[in-house]
């Protein structure tokens, strides 16, 4: 018995097979932070977006009678989501927030932008369901 006992080939193989499964878990896991991120990432620059436009060019939002601000800025948001791919199925998903507008120099707003995220960890049957979101206070800046 004691040549069995003192004979370590394979034992690497079978140290990595009982990590492997680990291994996976923290490589999915990672995969799925990432993605948070990233949504997470998207709705902020979208929301920036939005914010800017409307804090930098009042006016000219102003003077397009067919289309009001809110749906200018609203577009705006959706327009650059439509652009990400993890984000371009789920558009109609986005909770979208515009604080009442004033057109006076200095009138403040706010803009946030949400959705709806779920997390599936196939292996471990676990689900997580959070909302990502984003949101800008600005104020219109008037030029001279």
């Amino acid at each position: 018995m004691a040549p069995v006992v003192k004979d370590r080939r394979g034992s690497i193989v079978v140290q990595f097979a009982l990590l492997l499964p680990g291994l996976i878990v923290v490589a999915l896991m990672a995969f799925e932070v990432w993605q948070i991120i990233w949504v997470q990432k998207s709705l902020h620059m979208s929301a920036y977006q939005a914010v800017r436009y409307i804090s930098c060019f009042p006016l000219e939002l102003q003077e397009q009678k067919d289309v009001t601000v809110r749906q200018r800025a609203e577009a705006l948001i959706r327009e650059n989501l439509a652009q990400d791919p993890l984000l371009a199925d789920r558009v109609d998903d986005v909770q979208i927030y515009i604080s009442p507008l004033g057109w006076d120099c200095g009138d403040e707003f706010d803009v946030a932008v949400a959705i709806e995220w779920q997390v599936t960890m196939p292996i471990l049957d676990r689900v997580w369901r959070g909302n990502i979101s984003s949101s800008y206070h600005e104020y219109i800046r008037c030029r001279e």
